[in-house]
């Protein structure tokens, strides 16, 4: 911890001279360690300066730089975290996408009819995606046959689970397509009829811009559990599911999609909230916020 202080100080103090040097207009954080010492130090010499938080619940080094900050654009309407003497600089801009993912909200959401293919989207993230190889498979092989039977799958998963989850589904006789990354993960959100994913920010800002209904498992080891807080959100406002960690067991994923995939109104209802929450535009929105500063 001595060593990390000296090396933002250290840090801070270098900062201080680039930003002399670059004579920027503003600066602008957007959270974790990395920018501390620039956001210290832009702050220090009087720059206008703005912070952008992803999650649901502002980050540690938000948190440190609020009080400090000219203005804070929000990703979610209610932002955890923040003191009431910040809450006036909040400008709630969401959280920006890929233009690929703003491409596919003109698709709009269209229910599996009653024998036709359901399309499953598993996407695990970048860190805890062996639990959805450990659940998942088995949560989709113990449905009631005539649903099983209509599954297409298409599911992200480490490479050291990936045999495994290969056999688990072709011992079901189930459809399935599996890689460790999808190239097309836009054009696949879009065909999807339910995702099951981690509930990080980028995740969550791409559901909703696309608008598609999804089961979230929040990464529970994740900073301050800002995923739940992500979770709670999206589930809060009707387009989501979630079931926690200490809760996602084969038996109540079953549970859950049974009911879900039996039910195409309630998806159509859950891709209408979604995509309520979706900000197409959030790029702007916080280019507008940096051009006012």
């Amino acid at each position: 911890k001595l060593m990390a202080a000296a090396e933002i100080g250290l840090g801070t103090w270098e900062a201080r001279g680039v930003l002399r040097a670059l004579g920027p207009a503003a600066a602008v954080g957007f959270g974790g360690y990395p920018s501390l010492p620039t956001m210290l130090a832009a702050s220090a010499l009087g720059l206008p300066t703005v912070l952008h938080e992803q999650n649901a619940k502002l980050g540690r080094v938000n948190r440190l730089l609020a009080s400090r900050a000219g203005a804070i654009a929000a990703s979610f309407a209610d932002t955890q975290g923040l003191r009431e003497a910040d809450a006036g600089k909040v400008t709630l801009t969401g959280n920006p996408v890929r233009p690929a993912i703003v491409e596919m909200r003109e698709h709009p959401y269209v229910a599996p009819g009653a024998t036709a293919p359901i399309k499953i989207l598993i996407l695990g993230g970048s860190q805890g995606a062996t639990v959805l190889s450990d659940v998942v498979p088995q949560g989709l092989i113990d449905l009631p046959v005539e649903i099983r039977a209509r599954l297409e799958i298409a599911q992200q998963c480490r490479a050291e689970d990936m045999a495994r989850v290969r056999a688990a589904y072709a011992y079901a006789r189930m459809k399935v397509e599996l890689a460790t990354f999808f190239d097309d993960a836009p054009a696949r959100l879009a065909a999807c009829h339910l995702a099951i994913t981690r509930a990080g920010a980028s995740t969550l800002s791409e559901l909703t811009v696309i608008g598609r209904p999804a089961v979230l498992v929040p990464y529970k080891h994740a900073a301050d559990d800002h995923q739940t807080a992500n979770a709670k959100s999206v589930v809060g406002a009707g387009g989501a599911k979630m079931l926690a960690a200490d809760d996602f067991t084969p038996t109540a994923l079953t549970k859950l999609l049974r009911t879900l995939l039996s039910d195409g109104p309630a998806l159509e209802a859950m891709a209408r909230a979604a995509l309520q929450l979706g900000r197409v535009d959030a790029a702007a929105r916080l280019a507008d916020l940096v051009e006012r500063m």
